[in-house]
This record gives structure tokens, C-alpha cells and sequence, in this order.
């Protein structure tokens, strides 16, 4: 299945925090509607089941809290208030940086998930004062 860029998600733990990689499941078009018409649905994957949320335009104020190295996927790790971890790429956190340096963290704004090989981040789509100054 490839990746829906107008109806992204996030992978979960047990206790519906964001993940960054799920064990193997693909959501199939089905499962993007369950998504999105539940608001979660369970995958059957290779070797277990894995839950998926969706993430399009979800307000969220978060910070930065470390970054992560790896192979395939660095990145750095932002938390809401809630301190729940979102995973965001580098190169992502590159266009975040040149386009708000200005702004103060935490950033209060409406994000979204994507997904890069089999690995899932988030993006900022806009910042919440702009949406509510309109």
C-alpha cells in the first residue's frame, strides 16, 4: 500500500503514544478508512498487530527534546505538554528551523505526519495564530 499524503498516521505503542516505526504492518486503503472514520485501528502485521492513529492538521504545542541518531532516520524528538514524543526528520527540522528561526519554542501550531521508507515523522503544517488571525 503506498503512503496516503491526504490521510497520513502515526503508528502507536500500547497506550496510543506516536511512534516512529511500526513491526512490519501496512495499512491497506480499508485500514485508512477505519483510521479515520474511528479515530485508531488495529493492523495485522508480519509478526504483530500494530495501531495506527490519524495525524492530519492536529493542533499540538511542542518542543524539542533531543535528537536521535540512526542509520536510516535521524532526527530529533519533540514532546507535547502531555510529554508525549513526536518524531521529526532532520531535514524536516532543517525547513522548520530557516522558516520559523525566529519564533519561540514551544511552537504552538497544526501539524501532520509523514512517512520516509518505513519510518514515520511529523511537520508542521502552520502555525496556530496564523489559522486564528483569519
Amino acid at each position: 500500500m503506498a503512503w496516503d499524503k491526504d490521510r497520513p498516521y502515526l503508528p502507536t505503542d500500547e497506550d496510543g503514544r506516536p511512534q516512529s516505526h511500526a513491526s512490519g504492518a501496512n495499512p491497506t486503503s480499508s485500514d485508512i478508512g477505519r483510521i479515520y472514520e474511528t479515530g485508531g485501528c488495529e493492523v495485522k502485521g508480519k509478526w504483530r498487530t500494530d495501531r495506527f492513529i490519524p495525524f492530519k492538521e492536529v493542533r499540538l504545542r511542542l518542543r524539542p527534546t533531543w535528537i536521535r541518531d540512526g542509520r536510516s532516520a535521524s532526527g530529533d524528538m519533540w514532546a507535547d505538554e502531555d510529554g508525549n514524543g513526536y518524531y521529526m526528520f532532520s531535514n524536516t527540522f532543517s525547513e522548520l528551523n530557516e522558516k520559523y528561526h525566529e519564533y519561540t519554542v514551544p511552537i504552538d501550531g497544526y501539524w501532520s505526519a509523514e512517512k520516509r521508507g518505513q519510518n514515520y515523522g511529523i511537520y508542521l503544517v502552520r502555525l496556530a495564530e496564523s489559522c486564528d488571525a483569519e
